[in-house]
């Protein structure tokens, strides 16, 4: 038989403690949701997204990578992050 240990877990008194499965599965859950919603945004929202938050490229830079102005860039972020706050209200439901 197997049994899951989650990472930061350590044995006191006999006993594990540290984060709990339960917070795994709900982290795990939240992430899900996050992919579920990042699915529904255009591929444009989805790339302008990744490189500003994931790549944390500045905004000169993704314009540059895009051959868009940095203010243009700036206002397709702001589209972009409502777009996904929206996708995930829907998922969340």
């Amino acid at each position: 038989m197997v049994h899951e240990i989650p990472a930061g877990a350590f044995l006191v008194d006999g006993e594990w403690t540290g984060p709990s499965v339960d917070a795994h599965d709900e982290r795990t859950a939240e992430v899900d949701v996050v992919d579920r919603a990042l699915d529904r945004l255009s591929t444009s929202d989805r790339t302008l997204l990744a490189l500003h938050h994931y790549e944390r490229l500045p905004l000169e830079q993704i314009g540059a990578l895009l051959g868009i102005p940095a203010k243009t860039v700036k206002s397709r972020l702001f589209s972009a992050r409502r777009a996904l706050e929206r996708a995930l209200e829907v998922e969340r439901r």
